[in-house]
């Protein structure tokens, strides 16, 4: 692969001081954890791995985060947790939410990371089950602008799903939304 495309069994981790491969470090945790250890892992991102990576690995920690298999620790600060990465389908359809958290929408062009940030009003009329949707889309260039907004807009719900294309990186997701953790700390990542 190419280093924009690293796969899974490319990806370096570090435990205790010692870097292994995937599964180097899936037996590792599976070695602790038959000897009656309960691994409490920290996990942290590199920031140049794509989010469809990191979706993968999230994917497949999950898989291991049981009673009798490893703990994940809470993020470290300015970090996302790790099942932003694995967000429920059915957020992706507005007509099938109860509530309308915003949207993010981000992509790149010339390695440089823009978004559209979407307010989505529900509008609920006599005599009908579902309220009509009004959708404002508003061009946000960079991190500052975004938080702007949603100052400027209201905070609505704290929560904001997020929709990028996969080769955008967990580094350039960070970095764009930074500035508003402190407002909206429920971040689901869908990855394009």
């Amino acid at each position: 692969p190419t280093d924009e495309e690293k796969r899974l069994e490319d990806l370096s981790f570090e435990i205790m001081g010692e870097k292994l491969k995937l599964n180097e470090m899936l037996e590792k945790f599976a070695k602790m954890t038959e000897t009656g250890h309960d691994p409490f892992v920290t996990l942290r991102f590199g920031d140049d791995l794509t989010l469809k990576a990191v979706h993968d690995l999230c994917v497949i920690l999950s898989s291991i985060e049981t009673e009798k298999g490893i703990r994940i620790e809470p993020p470290l600060p300015g970090h996302l947790y790790y099942k932003a990465f694995m967000p429920d389908e059915s957020f992706r359809q507005r007509e099938e939410r109860i509530s309308q958290p915003w949207e993010l929408h981000l992509s790149v062009e010339n390695s440089k990371i823009t978004g559209v940030l979407t307010q989505i009003e529900q509008i609920w009329k006599d005599g009908k089950v579902w309220p009509d949707l009004k959708v404002k889309d508003y061009p946000v260039a960079d991190p500052e602008a975004l938080r702007k907004e949603l100052d400027n807009r209201g905070p609505g719900l704290p929560v904001v799903l997020v929709f990028a294309q996969s080769g955008v990186t967990y580094g350039q997701l960070t970095t764009f939304i930074k500035p508003v953790l402190s407002t909206h700390p429920t971040i689901h990542v869908f990855a394009d």
